[in-house]
């Protein structure tokens, strides 16, 4: 009875706040946080999690086409998937249709597909992310797609199956291919963030695989890392693209220079998993855990992923040289310094 009191009183305060300045959200998204970690009913921790695109959209209201175009997709297909998933539950619980599994399965995979987000369902992420303010999109980066992550635990405590871990893989390799001939820096964050998800789901999918308690401790060192660095950079890129009114790689060079560069190489180095970093202590810790022969292929899938991360950003950052070619030949022995130190690390330190 307790959970159902809190329940209504978030429901209730939602309205109130509804009202003040939307500052206020930011304290209600904690509490709704708290809430959703009291409950110990499944179906009411799935209703506090689509509850709470509510106070997404209103973060989000803009007039801009493609943004609204991306609500929309988000409001559409969370309420289409889950009102199907729960209708199939309903029916199976009064009826007792067996058969009915294979479609809650279904409907639910979907909806996992589309909230964390993996391919084919990324889409609405990366427009959300360009189009909507630097508040909103640390705060998307930051809680909502966390909030997601935690959620993946419930997913594969009830419906654990192989088809999520392929799906992880495949993401992660069709993201780093966007990555390569992107330009945006809010969409660069965004595919990155996309990166991090999918082996959050693969940490996960391994722990309820082999019930290696380690990993529980890797998953949420990835989420608290992330959500730090992500709402980091939005933060810093939003403002700089405020300012400056630009957001592609060629053009934003000739406005900032060399404190540009400092800044951007040092942020991008934090990211990816370079050496002594968050993300390459985390690859180096999941590997220790496993044989030679797991060891040897998530290595090659995340070489390739980071290599594909690196000379995205590499190649965008060279192109603006070309345009300036009187430091190139200086930047590009730097930049090439850095490739080998990161090759060198990754072959060596294991």
């Amino acid at each position: 009875m307790l959970n159902y009191f809190f329940f209504f009183l978030i429901i209730f305060f939602f309205y109130l706040f509804l009202f003040f300045k939307k500052e206020k959200f930011f304290y209600l998204i904690f509490i709704l946080f708290v809430v959703f970690f009291l409950c110990l009913n499944y179906f009411i921790i799935f209703f506090f999690y689509e509850f709470l695109i509510f106070p997404l959209l209103y973060w989000l209201k803009s007039n801009d086409y493609f943004l609204l175009r991306s609500v929309f997709f988000l409001f559409f297909f969370s309420v289409f998937f889950t009102f199907f998933f729960f209708f199939c539950i309903l029916i199976f619980y009064f009826f007792n249709f067996k058969y009915l599994f294979l479609f809650i399965f279904i409907f639910f995979f979907f909806t996992f597909l589309f909230k964390t987000p993996l391919f084919p369902f990324f889409s609405w992420l990366l427009f959300l992310h360009v189009y909507s303010s630097t508040f909103a999109s640390m705060i998307l980066a930051s809680f909502y797609l966390k909030l997601s992550a935690f959620f993946l635990i419930i997913v594969f405590y009830y419906f654990f199956n192989n088809i999520f871990f392929f799906f992880s893989i495949l993401t992660i390799l069709i993201v780093g291919i966007y990555l390569f001939f992107e330009t945006n820096f809010k969409r660069i964050i965004a595919l990155a963030s996309i990166v991090h998800m999918s082996f959050s789901v693969i940490v996960l999918f391994l722990y309820f695989k082999f019930f290696f308690f380690f990993l529980i401790f890797i998953f949420f060192f990835i989420q608290f890392f992330h959500a730090l660095c992500s709402s980091f950079l939005f933060f810093y890129f939003g403002s700089l693209i405020e300012f400056y009114f630009l957001k592609n790689f060629f053009f934003f060079y000739f406005n900032i220079q060399n404190l540009f560069y400092f800044n951007y190489l040092s942020i991008i180095f934090f990211y990816i998993s370079i050496p002594f970093l968050y993300s390459f202590l985390i690859e180096f810790l999941f590997f220790k855990i496993f044989s030679f022969f797991l060891f040897l292929f998530f290595f090659i899938i995340l070489f390739l992923s980071n290599i594909i991360f690196f000379f995205s950003f590499i190649k965008s950052y060279l192109f603006s040289f070309f345009l300036n070619t009187k430091n190139f030949i200086f930047h590009f022995m730097r930049i090439c310094f850095f490739i080998f130190i990161y090759i060198f690390f990754y072959f060596f330190l294991f």
